[in-house]
């Protein structure tokens, strides 16, 4: 599970960083942009609760 968030964080925290860069230009690379920045936002958030968050107990 810790893998699996560190790979998500840095995926997410890429895809944020990259979506920044094109939010400045024309209509269409700035709708793109936002959308990567939603989806990379939600993948950061994900990958940060995935690497703090305790495991599930085992019965």
């Amino acid at each position: 599970m810790r893998i699996s968030g560190i790979i998500a964080l840095v995926v997410g925290i890429a895809a944020v960083l990259g979506g920044y860069f094109l939010t400045g230009n024309n209509d269409v690379a700035g709708v793109l942009g936002g959308i990567l920045m939603g989806v990379g936002g939600a993948t950061t958030i994900g990958g940060l609760i995935a690497i703090v968050a305790p495991r599930p107990r085992m019965q």
